[in-house]
């Protein structure tokens, strides 16, 4: 099983191979996996996929420092919630 981080890395470049879509069609396309996922009583696992493939799209095509931006957020929502 590969580290997450090479997964990732390795779907930035697929998605930026062979992914012609623009950014506004990567968020709308997390926008209808994301309801799809959340449609059914059961959470349809592959529209997370396809969130996750948007979103390596995203951060390749606009050079975003996904590590850094999650880690940022995380502080931010520990000190909200723990004060």
């Amino acid at each position: 099983m590969k580290h997450f981080e090479i997964l990732w890395e390795e779907a930035e470049q697929l998605a930026d191979t062979i992914d012609d879509r623009n950014s506004l069609s990567a968020v709308r396309s997390i926008r209808n996996s994301t309801d799809t996922f959340l449609s059914s009583e059961e959470p349809d696992v592959d529209s997370m996929g396809e969130i996750l493939f948007a979103l390596c799209y995203l951060s390749k095509k606009h050079n975003i420092n996904v590590y850094a931006e999650l880690q940022k957020i995380v502080d931010e929502k520990k000190v909200e919630h723990y004060g």
